[in-house]
Protein backbone atom coordinates (compact mmCIF):
# COMPACT_ATOMS: atom_id res chain seq x y z
CA UNK A 1 0.00 0.00 0.00
CA UNK A 2 2.60 2.41 0.84
CA UNK A 3 4.63 1.81 -2.55
CA UNK A 4 1.36 2.33 -4.56
CA UNK A 5 0.60 5.71 -2.52
CA UNK A 6 4.10 6.86 -2.77
CA UNK A 7 4.05 5.76 -6.98
CA UNK A 8 0.22 8.07 -7.15
CA UNK A 9 2.08 10.80 -5.68
CA UNK A 10 5.13 10.34 -8.13
CA UNK A 11 2.56 10.04 -10.93
CA UNK A 12 0.30 13.07 -9.79
CA UNK A 13 3.04 15.73 -9.80
CA UNK A 14 5.16 15.04 -12.79
CA UNK A 15 2.19 14.58 -14.83
CA UNK A 16 0.36 18.06 -13.62
CA UNK A 17 3.96 19.49 -14.65
CA UNK A 18 3.39 18.19 -17.85
CA UNK A 19 0.71 19.95 -18.73
CA UNK A 20 0.61 23.86 -20.20
CA UNK A 21 -0.77 25.93 -17.52
CA UNK A 22 -0.45 29.88 -16.73
CA UNK A 23 2.49 29.69 -14.68
CA UNK A 24 5.73 28.23 -13.42
CA UNK A 25 7.40 28.54 -9.91
CA UNK A 26 9.90 27.03 -7.57
CA UNK A 27 10.48 28.13 -3.69
CA UNK A 28 12.80 27.38 -1.17
CA UNK A 29 11.95 27.78 2.25
CA UNK A 30 13.40 27.75 5.77
CA UNK A 31 11.91 27.78 9.58
CA UNK A 32 10.80 26.19 12.46
CA UNK A 33 9.42 22.46 12.90
CA UNK A 34 7.52 22.15 16.12
CA UNK A 35 5.30 19.54 17.91
CA UNK A 36 1.79 19.79 18.51
CA UNK A 37 2.42 18.93 21.81
CA UNK A 38 5.21 21.41 22.29
CA UNK A 39 7.79 18.91 23.76
CA UNK A 40 10.12 19.50 21.19
CA UNK A 41 11.26 21.83 17.95
CA UNK A 42 13.91 21.78 15.57
CA UNK A 43 14.57 23.95 12.57
CA UNK A 44 12.69 23.01 8.71
CA UNK A 45 13.54 24.17 5.09
CA UNK A 46 11.45 22.58 2.38
CA UNK A 47 11.64 23.31 -1.74
CA UNK A 48 9.25 23.26 -3.63
CA UNK A 49 7.85 23.37 -7.45
CA UNK A 50 4.25 24.99 -8.13
CA UNK A 51 1.95 24.49 -11.16
CA UNK A 52 -0.86 26.60 -11.64
CA UNK A 53 -3.69 24.19 -13.28
CA UNK A 54 -6.33 27.10 -13.70
CA UNK A 55 -6.91 30.77 -13.17
CA UNK A 56 -7.43 29.99 -9.17
CA UNK A 57 -6.31 26.08 -8.48
CA UNK A 58 -2.40 24.77 -8.64
CA UNK A 59 -0.79 21.90 -7.78
CA UNK A 60 2.69 21.78 -6.13
CA UNK A 61 5.23 18.69 -5.21
CA UNK A 62 8.26 19.21 -3.37
CA UNK A 63 10.17 18.06 -0.48
CA UNK A 64 10.26 18.56 2.72
CA UNK A 65 12.79 18.35 5.92
CA UNK A 66 11.91 18.48 9.46
CA UNK A 67 15.49 19.05 10.94
CA UNK A 68 16.09 16.74 14.05
CA UNK A 69 13.53 17.15 16.69
CA UNK A 70 14.15 15.02 19.63
CA UNK A 71 13.75 10.72 18.87
CA UNK A 72 12.84 12.05 15.29
CA UNK A 73 14.25 12.66 11.92
CA UNK A 74 12.13 13.20 9.61
CA UNK A 75 11.58 13.82 5.85
CA UNK A 76 10.07 13.33 2.95
CA UNK A 77 7.76 14.23 -0.34
CA UNK A 78 4.57 15.98 -0.27
CA UNK A 79 2.36 16.59 -3.07
CA UNK A 80 -0.29 19.64 -2.73
CA UNK A 81 -3.27 20.74 -4.77
CA UNK A 82 -4.25 24.75 -4.09
CA UNK A 83 -6.71 26.43 -4.35
CA UNK A 84 -5.46 30.38 -4.87
CA UNK A 85 -7.08 33.50 -4.01
CA UNK A 86 -6.94 36.34 -6.53
CA UNK A 87 -3.88 38.93 -6.31
CA UNK A 88 -5.10 41.44 -3.81
CA UNK A 89 -3.08 45.22 -5.61
CA UNK A 90 -1.20 42.82 -7.65
CA UNK A 91 0.56 42.05 -4.64
CA UNK A 92 -0.18 40.04 -2.42
CA UNK A 93 -2.50 36.28 -2.29
CA UNK A 94 -3.07 33.32 -0.03
CA UNK A 95 -3.63 29.76 -0.81
CA UNK A 96 -4.68 26.43 0.81
CA UNK A 97 -3.24 23.22 0.21
CA UNK A 98 -3.95 20.36 0.81
CA UNK A 99 -2.36 16.38 -0.18
CA UNK A 100 -0.59 13.31 1.00
CA UNK A 101 3.28 13.46 2.81
CA UNK A 102 5.14 10.34 2.17
CA UNK A 103 7.95 10.28 5.19
CA UNK A 104 10.84 8.92 6.10
CA UNK A 105 11.48 9.08 10.18
CA UNK A 106 14.31 7.58 11.76
CA UNK A 107 13.81 6.60 15.41
CA UNK A 108 15.95 5.41 18.58
CA UNK A 109 15.39 2.47 19.89
CA UNK A 110 16.92 0.21 22.69
CA UNK A 111 17.93 -2.65 21.29
CA UNK A 112 20.61 -3.05 18.28
CA UNK A 113 21.15 -1.45 15.73
CA UNK A 114 19.54 1.55 18.49
CA UNK A 115 17.58 2.91 15.41
CA UNK A 116 14.61 2.29 13.27
CA UNK A 117 13.45 3.67 9.77
CA UNK A 118 10.12 4.00 9.35
CA UNK A 119 8.39 4.75 6.38
CA UNK A 120 4.91 5.75 6.00
CA UNK A 121 2.28 8.36 4.37
CA UNK A 122 0.73 11.09 6.48
CA UNK A 123 -1.57 14.40 5.30
CA UNK A 124 -0.14 17.63 4.73
CA UNK A 125 -2.21 20.98 5.13
CA UNK A 126 -1.04 24.27 4.19
CA UNK A 127 -1.94 28.25 4.65
CA UNK A 128 0.54 30.15 2.18
CA UNK A 129 0.72 34.13 1.76
CA UNK A 130 2.64 35.29 -0.98
CA UNK A 131 3.68 38.49 -1.76
CA UNK A 132 4.64 39.55 -5.37
CA UNK A 133 8.40 41.37 -5.26
CA UNK A 134 8.51 42.24 -8.96
CA UNK A 135 10.80 41.18 -11.73
CA UNK A 136 9.30 37.63 -10.95
CA UNK A 137 10.04 37.12 -7.10
CA UNK A 138 8.54 36.85 -4.55
CA UNK A 139 8.67 36.08 -0.75
CA UNK A 140 6.22 33.32 0.96
CA UNK A 141 5.19 32.33 4.37
CA UNK A 142 3.91 28.76 4.95
CA UNK A 143 2.18 27.13 7.74
CA UNK A 144 2.14 23.92 7.68
CA UNK A 145 0.00 21.38 9.76
CA UNK A 146 0.98 17.33 9.48
CA UNK A 147 -0.73 14.92 10.25
CA UNK A 148 1.00 11.58 10.71
CA UNK A 149 -0.90 8.32 12.16
CA UNK A 150 1.37 5.80 14.54
CA UNK A 151 4.08 8.82 14.41
CA UNK A 152 4.36 12.63 15.98
CA UNK A 153 2.17 15.31 14.41
CA UNK A 154 4.09 18.79 14.00
CA UNK A 155 3.38 21.93 13.10
CA UNK A 156 5.57 24.19 10.64
CA UNK A 157 6.26 28.15 10.61
CA UNK A 158 8.74 28.88 7.14
CA UNK A 159 9.39 31.83 5.50
CA UNK A 160 11.36 32.36 1.93
CA UNK A 161 11.08 33.13 -1.38
CA UNK A 162 10.92 32.02 -4.78
CA UNK A 163 11.17 32.51 -8.59
CA UNK A 164 8.29 32.73 -11.22
CA UNK A 165 9.42 31.38 -14.57
CA UNK A 166 6.98 32.54 -16.98
CA UNK A 167 8.61 35.48 -18.74
CA UNK A 168 12.26 34.00 -18.23
CA UNK A 169 11.66 30.85 -20.01
CA UNK A 170 9.82 32.55 -22.94
CA UNK A 171 13.16 34.32 -23.47
CA UNK A 172 15.25 30.96 -22.78
CA UNK A 173 13.44 28.91 -25.18
CA UNK A 174 13.90 31.86 -27.77
CA UNK A 175 17.74 31.80 -27.45
CA UNK A 176 17.51 27.70 -27.69
CA UNK A 177 14.80 27.85 -30.26
CA UNK A 178 17.47 27.65 -33.41
CA UNK A 179 19.76 24.76 -32.01
CA UNK A 180 17.30 23.46 -30.55
CA UNK A 181 14.91 23.03 -33.29
CA UNK A 182 17.56 21.70 -35.57
CA UNK A 183 17.49 18.36 -32.56
CA UNK A 184 16.37 15.28 -33.55
CA UNK A 185 13.67 13.33 -31.22
CA UNK A 186 14.29 10.12 -32.97
CA UNK A 187 16.80 9.58 -29.92
CA UNK A 188 15.43 7.10 -27.65
CA UNK A 189 18.24 5.58 -25.34
CA UNK A 190 20.58 7.01 -23.11
CA UNK A 191 23.86 5.80 -21.56
CA UNK A 192 25.71 7.70 -18.41
CA UNK A 193 28.55 7.20 -15.99
CA UNK A 194 28.18 8.98 -12.74
CA UNK A 195 29.47 9.86 -9.62
CA UNK A 196 28.13 11.02 -6.11
CA UNK A 197 27.69 10.67 -2.77
CA UNK A 198 25.80 8.38 -0.04
CA UNK A 199 24.56 9.30 3.42
CA UNK A 200 22.97 6.31 5.32
CA UNK A 201 20.29 7.55 7.24
CA UNK A 202 21.10 6.42 10.74
CA UNK A 203 22.26 8.27 13.82
CA UNK A 204 26.19 9.19 12.51
CA UNK A 205 24.61 9.73 8.93
CA UNK A 206 27.46 7.59 7.43
CA UNK A 207 28.87 9.13 4.28
CA UNK A 208 30.78 7.33 1.58
CA UNK A 209 31.29 8.24 -2.33
CA UNK A 210 29.45 6.13 -4.99
CA UNK A 211 29.94 5.80 -8.82
CA UNK A 212 28.16 3.83 -11.59
CA UNK A 213 27.01 3.11 -15.06
CA UNK A 214 23.14 3.69 -16.22
CA UNK A 215 20.90 3.08 -19.35
CA UNK A 216 17.63 4.96 -19.87
CA UNK A 217 15.27 4.73 -22.89
CA UNK A 218 11.59 5.99 -23.67
CA UNK A 219 9.29 3.25 -24.08
CA UNK A 220 5.92 5.99 -24.30
CA UNK A 221 5.59 9.46 -24.18
CA UNK A 222 6.30 10.77 -20.92
CA UNK A 223 7.80 7.45 -19.93
CA UNK A 224 11.13 5.80 -19.31
CA UNK A 225 12.58 2.80 -17.92
CA UNK A 226 16.13 3.09 -16.41
CA UNK A 227 18.89 0.17 -14.69
CA UNK A 228 22.17 1.38 -13.16
CA UNK A 229 25.13 -0.50 -11.83
CA UNK A 230 25.81 1.00 -8.62
CA UNK A 231 29.20 1.07 -6.30
CA UNK A 232 28.88 2.33 -2.90
CA UNK A 233 28.82 2.08 0.91
CA UNK A 234 32.29 2.39 2.67
CA UNK A 235 30.98 0.33 5.32
CA UNK A 236 32.03 -2.66 7.94
CA UNK A 237 32.21 -4.35 4.50
CA UNK A 238 34.28 -2.10 2.49
CA UNK A 239 32.58 -1.36 -0.87
CA UNK A 240 29.46 -3.17 -2.78
CA UNK A 241 27.81 -3.40 -5.72
CA UNK A 242 23.96 -2.99 -6.32
CA UNK A 243 21.32 -2.97 -9.32
CA UNK A 244 18.63 -0.68 -9.66
CA UNK A 245 15.67 -0.78 -12.12
CA UNK A 246 13.00 2.54 -12.08
CA UNK A 247 10.12 3.55 -13.92
CA UNK A 248 10.16 7.30 -14.63
CA UNK A 249 7.45 9.68 -15.31
CA UNK A 250 9.20 12.73 -17.07
CA UNK A 251 8.53 16.16 -19.03
CA UNK A 252 10.55 18.34 -20.71
CA UNK A 253 9.46 21.60 -18.77
CA UNK A 254 10.24 24.94 -19.25
CA UNK A 255 12.31 24.50 -22.58
CA UNK A 256 13.32 21.40 -24.46
CA UNK A 257 16.76 21.75 -22.90
CA UNK A 258 15.40 21.14 -19.58
CA UNK A 259 14.27 17.50 -18.53
CA UNK A 260 12.55 16.75 -15.19
CA UNK A 261 11.28 13.57 -13.63
CA UNK A 262 10.30 11.10 -10.76
CA UNK A 263 11.16 7.35 -10.35
CA UNK A 264 10.44 4.76 -8.74
CA UNK A 265 11.43 1.08 -8.43
CA UNK A 266 13.49 -1.63 -6.64
CA UNK A 267 17.32 -1.85 -5.63
CA UNK A 268 19.05 -5.01 -5.63
CA UNK A 269 21.89 -5.22 -3.33
CA UNK A 270 24.38 -7.97 -5.07
CA UNK A 271 26.34 -8.58 -2.10
CA UNK A 272 25.34 -8.05 1.62
CA UNK A 273 26.57 -5.22 3.44
CA UNK A 274 27.04 -3.06 6.62
CA UNK A 275 27.12 0.40 8.29
CA UNK A 276 28.91 1.14 11.40
CA UNK A 277 25.63 2.00 13.07
CA UNK A 278 24.65 -1.63 12.96
CA UNK A 279 26.78 -4.88 12.23
CA UNK A 280 24.34 -6.70 10.55
CA UNK A 281 24.05 -7.81 6.72
CA UNK A 282 21.22 -5.08 4.88
CA UNK A 283 18.35 -6.78 2.78
CA UNK A 284 19.15 -7.72 -0.24
CA UNK A 285 16.11 -5.84 -2.08
CA UNK A 286 14.75 -2.27 -1.29
CA UNK A 287 12.89 0.53 -2.74
CA UNK A 288 13.80 3.47 -4.60
CA UNK A 289 11.93 6.96 -4.79
CA UNK A 290 13.69 9.35 -7.67
CA UNK A 291 14.33 12.71 -8.87
CA UNK A 292 16.27 14.02 -11.62
CA UNK A 293 17.31 17.14 -14.00
CA UNK A 294 18.50 16.85 -17.20
CA UNK A 295 19.86 19.70 -18.89
CA UNK A 296 20.88 19.04 -22.86
CA UNK A 297 24.56 20.27 -23.05
CA UNK A 298 24.20 19.35 -27.27
CA UNK A 299 22.07 17.74 -29.82
CA UNK A 300 23.52 14.44 -28.01
CA UNK A 301 25.13 14.81 -24.84
CA UNK A 302 23.42 16.09 -21.78
CA UNK A 303 24.03 15.82 -18.60
CA UNK A 304 21.70 14.77 -15.24
CA UNK A 305 21.55 14.71 -12.04
CA UNK A 306 19.94 12.34 -9.45
CA UNK A 307 18.43 12.15 -5.77
CA UNK A 308 17.55 9.01 -4.99
CA UNK A 309 15.99 7.75 -1.32
CA UNK A 310 16.45 3.91 -0.71
CA UNK A 311 13.87 3.24 1.94
CA UNK A 312 14.31 -1.03 3.60
CA UNK A 313 12.69 -2.93 5.93
CA UNK A 314 15.87 -3.46 7.73
CA UNK A 315 16.70 0.00 8.58
CA UNK A 316 19.05 0.81 6.04
CA UNK A 317 17.57 4.02 4.43
CA UNK A 318 19.86 5.68 2.50
CA UNK A 319 20.33 8.93 0.01
CA UNK A 320 22.17 8.57 -3.26
CA UNK A 321 22.92 11.76 -4.81
CA UNK A 322 24.45 11.42 -8.19
CA UNK A 323 25.62 13.47 -11.10
CA UNK A 324 26.52 11.96 -14.54
CA UNK A 325 27.57 12.52 -18.17
CA UNK A 326 25.13 11.11 -20.54
CA UNK A 327 25.23 10.19 -24.17
CA UNK A 328 21.89 9.63 -26.59
CA UNK A 329 21.60 7.63 -29.35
Amino acid sequence: MRMKTIALCTAIGTGAAAMTAEAEEASLLYGLTQADDHSTQSYSWQFDYRQSLMRYAALSVGYLNEGHLVDHHRDGLEVQFWAVTPAWRERLSAAIGVGPYAYFDTQPTDVDPLFRDYHRVGEIYTASVTCDLGKHWFARINVSQIHAPGDIDTRIFAIGGGYSFDAVLDRVNAAFHADASQWSDRYANEVNGFAGQTVVNANSSAKSTNFGLEYRGDFAPHWQISAALLNEADGLDGRHNGLDAEVWLHTHAFTPRLDLGLGLGPYFALQPFRTEDDGHAAGRVSGLVSMTIAVRLTERWLTRFVWSRSFTNDDQDRDIVTLGLGFLW
